[in-house]
């Protein structure tokens, strides 16, 4: 109904004939009716304002959130000459990477980072304590649909500080840069040398930037994390921007444009770098943000997902348990890790069946499935080593190849891996950055048990040269 004020100071009501009042009295008090309700809403109004306080500001400036973007539009164009070839040396496979790593290995200098010198934040650092609630809280995330201790997105659930760089703002040297290039070398032992040079930019306090066709590093890091199968578009690329903190640029030739003496690493050179100005420590929190940054990313639904490997086995479903492991074969190097941490691998190196179960047997693991990685000699069910392990009805080993199974190894409900394989480093960082227990590649022998002398207290030590030498992560 409208309500309109005539001259005669009466209210005239204007509806529709059949529902028109029988008095003035009836429209007064509609009237003050409405009074009340503009009254109260006044007052409510008033309320939050003065009691509550103001809508907060989420506004970039009240939040003081600043970006500072790369501007490669204002950056001269220079030539090949600000290039530096610091990529000399092809190897071509493990062993022969290990060698060149020996070799030319500087002298390693840690010094203890404080104050600026590493990116600490913590998002819970203003946090106010929950009110109690009866519902269980589940802490962990899920990952193809298993377990994992720790929440992906919520940083106070982390073992380790977020660290989305290694400095406080953006690098102080702007004049350089580290690149990484296209090279012709290419295999799983040489992605460390990526994250060697993030350590690197750092001391030289510049960016790192990655051409597109560097597949060094796209062709290993794609199919771990996003399928094989997987086309990278421009989404992929700044997300892999925004977890590397790097910049990618299409190639080396428009990398010459940017204006910038550009340090220039290929897979070999990057392997056998080391930074000499940060710790182990502060190096384990960065790798440790980064992996779950990746795993958070990944691509875990649809046809060749990294799910894929996982669910065929069934290893999706509630409830399902399994162990991975990964056989050695006979590589030279076996012999010389211990130089390097002063304890004796060779049961680990036998993986013989009797090891096995002195890990398996205490966790209750013999009655669930058994799956063999080969990543040093390739599957073969009448290698020795593995032969063996498929002949041991105690054991239930699976004859299925799960090699270069990035999520299978690393979401395993235990991990036995070979101590000199730089797969089975990887993979152990990356269970430990997640919080995943029962990951057994560098061990000792405890009474008959074998046990792991590296854990979640002192897992540093996989990015120490001088505890692990060339294995350093």
């Amino acid at each position: 109904m409208v309500l309109v004020k005539p001259p005669s100071r009466q209210y005239q009501y204007l509806g529709p004939p059949e529902s028109r009042p029988h008095s003035n009295k009836l429209g007064r008090c509609w009237l003050f009716a409405i009074a009340i309700c503009v009254y109260a809403v006044g007052r409510s109004r008033t309320y939050h304002e003065n009691v509550r306080g103001a809508s907060p500001d989420l506004s970039p400036a009240a939040l003081n959130v600043t970006v500072a973007p790369v501007d490669l539009k204002d950056v001269a164009t220079t030539g090949e000459e600000n290039v530096t070839d610091v990529d000399t040396v092809a190897t071509k496979d493990e062993d022969t990477a290990n060698e060149a790593l020996v070799a030319t290995k500087p002298a390693s200098v840690y010094v203890p980072i404080v104050s600026k010198a590493a990116k600490v934040v913590k998002d819970d650092d203003n946090a106010q304590t929950p009110a109690p609630s009866s519902t269980p809280q589940r802490t962990g995330s899920q990952i193809c649909q298993r377990d994992i201790p720790i929440d992906l997105v919520d940083h106070s659930t982390w073992p380790t500080p977020y660290t989305p760089s290694y400095f406080d703002e953006e690098p102080t040297n702007s004049k350089e840069g580290v690149l990484l290039v296209r090279d012709g070398v290419y295999g799983d032992t040489l992605i460390i040398g990526f994250f060697h040079a993030l350590d690197l930019a750092y001391d030289m306090k510049c960016q790192v930037y990655i051409t597109k066709d560097a597949g060094w590093i796209w062709d290993i890091m794609t199919p771990w994390f996003y399928g094989f199968d997987f086309i990278r578009h421009d989404a992929f690329w700044k997300t892999m921007e925004e977890v590397w903190n790097v910049t990618v640029v299409e190639n080396e030739t428009f990398a010459n444009t940017l204006g910038k003496k550009m340090t220039r690493i290929g897979s070999q050179a990057g392997f056998r770098t080391r930074s000499q100005t940060l710790n182990a420590t502060v190096i384990r929190n960065r790798r440790d943000t980064i992996f779950r940054q990746l795993f958070q990313h990944a691509r875990t639904e649809g046809i060749g997902s990294v799910c894929s490997s996982i669910i065929s086995h069934g290893m999706d479903k509630p409830g399902a348990k399994y162990t991975v492991i990964d056989v050695p074969g006979q590589n030279p190097w076996n012999e010389r890790l211990h130089e390097f941490t002063g304890h004796d691998h060779t049961a680990a190196f036998e993986m013989k069946p009797d090891y096995v179960k002195s890990i398996l047997e205490p966790l209750q693991m013999l009655d669930h499935p058994v799956f063999l990685e080969t990543k040093t000699a390739g599957f073969d069910p009448n290698r020795e080593e593995v032969k063996r392990l498929i002949q041991d009805s105690s054991i239930k080993t699976q004859e299925n190849d799960v090699t270069k199974k990035l999520h299978f190894a690393v979401l395993a409900d235990v991990f036995i891996g070979n101590p000199a394989s730089h797969w089975s480093l990887m993979v152990a960082r990356m269970r430990y950055a997640l919080g995943i227990k029962n990951t057994f590649v560098l061990t000792e022998k405890h009474g008959d048990a074998w046990v792991s002398y590296i854990d979640d207290t002192n897992y540093a030590e996989l990015y120490d040269d001088a505890k692990i030498g060339p294995w350093m992560g």
